[in-house]
């Protein structure tokens, strides 16, 4: 007899009790993701930590499949392998086996692409989401139920199951629902009723700058108190110098978001330029970006730093770009390319570089591209030209009200 036939009451009451905790974790990383993580990954802290990088996982693009956010397919998910875990319980002897192995496709499923979404927190965004990687155990788990019956040596059929024993099942099943209900409306009316956190300290007070409130700061940063130790005098600098509003933005030449990041930055210099210096900060994530940003500081010697940039970004390829690419893009910008071929070939500010990675390291940079005014994190739903326009004029007008 096929071991799908074999009812284990222990194995279901299990696998529905952690699809409805799926349920309500999938359900917590929503309602966290609708207040913009305004109170960390948990919701439960007041921005502290900043081991977990929840805002920049869900609003990555593997943050939505097929138009969807990951939360919605979490919550489609649990809901499903209860439902189907149900149907097991409920099935005759012929019909279990079918609605077993459904079950077990769909656990298959989302092992498969639990897989993929660890794969882009660990190596792709080197950014990571608590509530993801509770629900990574939760799916690891249901996998593992799935997988018992498979590996145990019993494959004996199991009698049927009794009415009064079907509905001490059914009671059973039931409390559990409704104790999730019970969590689930505590969790939604507690956050409903907690306000917004603060996301504008004292730098950022003005009387007379309304900054939205979709408009925030990244509550999983501590702000950066030696901000300013990112600012060296041979950074290639735009904007106004003088200004008291600084923007650093870390980026890697081959990361895709920082390509997109960049034609946002573009519009905000061009609207901001007289009230905020802008300062750029390589942060290679990979060995093979390095030589690219030596090419951009080779390209700073002759004043086409922004130039290079935008041409490696619009050519952005797979591995980086070879030393060959590097100096063709020199010639397009009307820069010799033997100084970017001195630069690869003396392994020039290699070590600046470096030390520029471990600052934004240390100060909490995890992913990029991250972006700071004067040393708050802009959270990643909060980088449109708005907000940044937003921020900097309450930043502008805090600094020259107290000055």
């Amino acid at each position: 007899m096929s071991t799908w036939n074999t009812y284990r009451p222990w194995l279901e009451r299990i696998t529905f009790g952690v699809a409805l905790l799926g349920l309500l974790v999938a359900g917590h990383l929503g309602l966290q993701e609708q207040r913009g993580f305004d109170r960390g990954c948990l919701g439960l802290g007041d921005g502290s930590a900043s081991a977990f990088d929840c805002a920049s996982v869900v609003g990555s693009e593997a943050g939505t499949f097929l138009g969807l956010s990951n939360v919605v397919w979490g919550l489609l998910f649990y809901a499903a392998v209860a439902v189907l875990t149900f149907l097991v319980v409920r099935a005759t002897r012929m019909q279990r086996p079918t609605m077993a192995k459904l079950r077990a496709g769909l656990i298959g499923t989302g092992v498969l692409y639990t897989g993929y979404l660890m794969y882009v927190q660990f190596v792709e965004l080197d950014a990571l989401c608590a509530l993801c990687l509770t629900s990574a155990a939760l799916v690891t788990t249901l996998a593992g139920l799935t997988a018992f019956p498979l590996l145990s040596s019993s494959s004996s059929s199991s009698p049927a199951m009794s009415d009064t024993s079907r509905r001490s099942e059914y009671k059973l099943l039931g409390a559990l629902v409704v104790a999730a209900l019970l969590f689930a409306g505590a969790d939604v009316a507690y956050f409903t009723q907690q306000a917004p956190a603060s996301h504008l300290p004292a730098a950022f007070a003005s009387d007379t700058v309304d900054v939205p409130d979709e408009c925030q700061f990244d509550a999983e940063k501590q702000p950066v108190q030696n901000w300013q130790d990112f600012v060296r005098d041979d950074d290639p600098i735009d904007g106004n110098p003088d200004a008291p509003v600084t923007v650093v933005e870390f980026f890697d030449p081959n990361c895709p978001h920082c390509a997109d990041m960049h034609s946002v930055m573009e519009v905000v210099k061009e609207e901001n330029g007289d009230r905020a210096r802008f300062v750029p900060k390589p942060f290679p994530l990979w060995e093979f970006s390095i030589p690219q940003i030596q090419a951009l500081y080779a390209a700073a010697e002759a004043d086409k730093f922004y130039e290079m940039l935008d041409m490696q970004y619009d050519n952005q390829r797979r591995e980086g770009l070879s030393e060959e690419q590097l100096r063709a893009i020199a010639e397009r910008i009307d820069m010799d390319p033997d100084l970017v071929s001195t630069h690869l070939e003396e392994d020039r500010h290699r070590q600046r570089i470096m030390h520029q990675r471990q600052q934004g390291v240390a100060a909490g940079v995890s992913s990029t591209p991250s972006v700071l005014i004067n040393g708050h994190f802009v959270a990643p739903q909060s980088r449109s030209p708005e907000c940044f326009g937003a921020f900097i004029d309450a930043a502008y007008e805090a600094n020259t009200d107290a000055s």
